[in-house]
């Protein structure tokens, strides 16, 4: 009963928390408040500065343009991320079973329980493989406040979503920089709502910056009946159905 009480109901509450999050806000907590997803852009970035795409093994269509930068200074910097954040994030989150004080005086005098080493070296291998190998693939089908927070998102009526102006599609220039910002690799422009955007906005920087700032076509928005997107055949022929048109074909 102690255990149940202490382990296993906070953790039912907290994850009944998120399916209200994903009604009123969507996936809004995934973009901007989950640390997991923080690690995974993380990752992301260095492996853009380092290879100059996102995926370890082959570009990807959204990958940004130029991004590569210096690869020994951001090598380094990737080995010492490595080196500190997965043993740090194994020995606090081992004092959800080991006593804080404990641990502290098992590092300070360098003499590991084997309950703390078991927690400090699974962590860290959780925390590598699933930086360099998996990243937003854990976010779309394995996460499971992130599954509620979409089911109920996509559910509600009211939900916090990112909309896209189509009654001002002429003015966009099809730069793609919508697409190319987004790390879960949705196609903002894409007339069919997708269920991966996690609300981070990175969409609305990236056509405010090219369109300026008063003129960007992305915007937060409450709900169903604001700036409903309009339906495929209001496209011209030069514009397919992910939203890719040339330029000065938009409707």
């Amino acid at each position: 009963m102690q255990f149940f009480l202490n382990a296993v109901l906070p953790w039912v509450i907290v994850l009944g928390i998120f399916p209200l999050l994903g009604f009123l806000f969507g996936r809004l907590f995934c973009g901007w408040l989950c640390p997991e997803g923080a690690i995974f852009e993380l990752a992301e970035f260095l492996t853009l500065k380092i290879l100059g795409r996102r995926n370890l093994f082959s570009h990807e269509a959204n990958d940004p343009r130029d991004a590569r930068g210096s690869r020994t200074l951001y090598g380094v910097l990737s080995l010492l991320l490595v080196a500190t954040i997965p043993p740090v994030t194994g020995a606090f989150l081992s004092g959800y079973f080991i006593a804080p004080a404990r641990i502290w005086q098992e590092i300070t005098t360098l003499d590991l329980s084997f309950g703390l080493k078991a927690g400090i070296i699974g962590m860290s291998i959780y925390m590598v493989v699933t930086a360099v190998f998996v990243r937003h693939i854990f976010c779309r089908y394995v996460c499971a406040p992130g599954l509620m927070q979409m089911l109920f998102g996509w559910l509600s009526p009211v939900s916090l979503r990112i909309r896209f102006n189509r009654m001002n599609m002429h003015t966009c220039t099809d730069c793609r920089r919508c697409e190319l910002v987004c790390f879960m690799g949705v196609r903002p422009r894409h007339p069919r709502r997708d269920i991966n955007c996690v609300n981070c906005g990175e969409c609305i920087t990236a056509c405010r910056q090219e369109l300026g700032e008063k003129n960007g076509l992305f915007r937060y928005a409450q709900g169903n009946a604001l700036n409903s997107p309009a339906p495929t055949d209001n496209l011209k022929p030069d514009c397919n159905s992910q939203g890719h048109c040339k330029k000065g074909s938009y409707a």
